[in-house]
Formats: structure tokens, C-alpha cells, sequence
């Protein structure tokens, strides 16, 4: 908690409120967070609601015009609130904003430039574990920000609602920029707005090394970073809320003409687990998914009956896969290289 309340309190910007959500600790995490720091606004929970169920609670107490999010494993730049209010006041057609958040032990390497998917069900982030430079130096309309940093008008969060509870963990940023485009909301992507964030050391792919503060930032790690293990959480929650995006969002004519890549995907997810030893994990969060698929229909009528942008631009959200990607990586898992 160093690194994100340490770096708040160095913001140049000073008219907001900080709202840290304890989703029910009981490590004395919260005794902690009144000691240290008083100026902290605590919202207690009774219960573990998850990340996107933390993050509804804490933003239905805030006051402001905009909310910003900001995970308990990254440190925002001085200059971070300050920098995404300016480009909300400047992009008034923007509803969202994504920061250029770089990898806390690789700095010089991108952990997101806003997100991105495809109709196979792959993506994520832009720029993930790519070298900063020039490609990424210039504002950009993207598809929304990244759960770890980011910032949102209260008035888009009141038209397409709060971040869906039901996926636990991972794609809840990418359905609420998703629901948010759909209603004609932009994102735009503003790189003066710099965060720096460790990844997944909640859920336990990547261990948060030494605490650290938001002012004075370990240095960075020498060489290209590697992505972090995949733990059984993380592969259960990604086994069953990817085909949740492109089973809410994608038209049935999309799925079917891209069914080849989704296919592909497919295989290669299950491929990657039974190499880890990880099937079980895996198999689980396919189950959830096709247990959830009634429920999930009513949600894709509701999605489809209220969207305000047409068929066609909301198809050209997502990216659509290549033939040639797909061979080629393929020859690459058979040569073994």
C-alpha cells in the first residue's frame, strides 16, 4: 500500500479525495491505512467481493465528477491526476481515460497503453512487455483504459453502470469499456499520464517485492521482463470470462465467420494447460462459463437492445484475427522455437 498511497500523496494536482477500499482483511491492513495515513477515506467490507466488487463499493461512496482507479500495486507519477483531468477538460467527447503505465521493475517496457481484444477472444493490453518508445509517445483513441489506472466520468459510469461483480477477477475493465463504447462513449489514451504498476500480485502470478514508496521507485530491473507465471486463479478466471466478452458483445454472424480463430484460441489455451499441469483450473472455468450461458443471453439481449453506435462500429472495436498470425505461430509451437 506504499506504492499507491505514497504516490497519491505527491500528486501535483490536490482537489480529489483518496477512497481505499479493504475488502476484508484481517491482517490489520485497515489499523494500518487509519495510522499511516489519516487523510485516507477507509470503506470497510464485511465480506471478499472480489476486485470489481471492491472497486463498485468505493465508487459508489465518491463525491467527484470523475473517478480514478488506481490498483494497490502501482504508483502513479506526480503529474498522473493532474495530466488525465487535463485530458478530460481538453477531449470533452472523452468519456474515458488510459494512462501509459509502465512495468514497475521494467521501466523502460509498457505494462499497458489501453486496452485492446480481438474477435478470437485474445488481446488485453496495447504495448504489454514492449519496449516505450515513439509508438506509444502520442495520444490515441483506444478501446478503454486497463483496470490498474485509469480514469472515468461520473456521468459515463451512471448511463452503462459499474464494473460487472460476476467475473471475479480479469476482463471486468474490458466489459465496462466495451458496455461504455457500445453507448457511444470514446477512450482516450493520454501518455503524460504515467503509472508504474508490479501485476498480478493479488492474485499470485507475480510476488510485489519489497514495499517500496510512490516517490522514491525501485530501480528498474536490467534486461527484457518475461510475463509472470500464470497461476490456477488467473487460468481459471481467463478460461471462463473471455468467451463471456465475446459471448456478450460479438454479433452471432462475427462468431460464426471468426469461429476458426476462436477455435485456435481455444486450442492453444488448453494446450498451455496441459503443458503446465494446470487442465483442472482450466476445465473448471470452461464449466462456469457454459453453466453461466442463460444467464449470459439475457445480458447480450440487454447489451444489444440498449447499444447506441451501429453493428458495424461496434464490430470494429474489436480487431479482427489474421490467418497468417495463426499459421505462423503454430509453425513456431511445432519447430519448438
Amino acid at each position: 500500500l506504499h506504492l499507491p498511497l505514497d504516490s497519491l500523496r505527491a500528486q501535483t494536482h490536490r482537489d480529489f479525495e483518496v477512497i481505499l477500499v479493504d475488502d476484508a482483511s484481517t491482517d490489520g491492513t485497515a489499523e494500518f491505512v487509519s495510522s499511516s495515513w489519516p487523510e485516507v477515506r477507509l470503506v470497510r467490507l464485511e465480506a471478499n467481493r472480489g476486485f470489481p466488487g471492491a472497486v463498485n463499493a468505493g465508487i459508489r461512496v465518491a463525491t467527484g465528477q470523475a473517478v480514478a482507479l488506481l490498483n494497490n500495486d502501482a504508483a502513479a507519477d506526480p503529474g498522473w491526476l493532474e495530466q488525465m483531468e487535463s485530458a478530460l477538460l481538453s477531449h470533452p467527447e472523452a468519456g474515458m481515460v488510459a494512462c501509459r503505465v509502465r512495468l514497475y521493475h521494467h521501466q523502460d517496457y509498457l505494462d499497458s497503453a489501453g486496452l485492446q481484444t480481438t474477435t478470437s477472444g485474445s488481446g488485453g493490453s496495447r504495448g504489454a512487455f514492449q519496449p516505450d518508445g515513439p509508438n506509444f509517445a502520442q495520444p490515441a483513441w483506444v478501446l478503454g483504459p486497463a483496470g490498474v489506472a485509469g480514469l472515468y466520468r461520473r456521468a459515463l459510469l451512471e448511463d452503462v453502470g459499474l464494473l460487472d461483480e460476476e467475473y471475479g477477477a480479469y476482463y471486468e475493465d474490458l466489459d465496462l469499456a466495451l458496455r461504455a463504447q457500445f453507448r457511444g462513449w470514446k477512450c482516450l489514451y493520454w501518455p503524460q499520464a504515467i503509472c508504474l504498476h508490479v501485476g498480478s500480485s493479488t492474485y499470485g502470478s507475480l510476488p510485489l517485492r519489497g514495499e517500496g514508496t510512490g516517490v522514491e521507485l525501485r530501480e528498474s530491473r536490467p534486461g527484457p521482463p518475461a510475463p509472470p507465471p500464470v497461476s490456477d486463479r488467473v487460468l481459471f478466471y481467463a478460461a471462463r470470462n473471455y468467451p463471456t466478452i465475446l459471448f456478450k458483445f460479438l454479433p452471432l454472424r462475427i462468431l460464426l465467420a471468426d469461429s476458426w480463430a476462436i477455435i485456435g484460441y481455444e486450442l492453444n489455451m488448453a494446450w498451455f494447460a496441459w503443458r503446465h499441469r494446470q487442465l483442472a483450473p482450466y476445465l473448471r472455468g470452461r464449466l462456469a462459463f457454459l453453466t453461466s450461458l442463460p444467464h449470459l443471453l439475457a445480458r447480450r439481449r440487454r447489451i444489444a437492445q440498449t447499444r447506441l453506435v451501429d453493428e458495424a462500429s461496434a464490430v470494429a472495436l474489436f480487431q479482427r484475427p489474421r490467418l497468417r498470425f495463426y499459421l505462423e505461430a503454430l509453425w513456431r509451437k511445432v519447430r519448438g522455437t
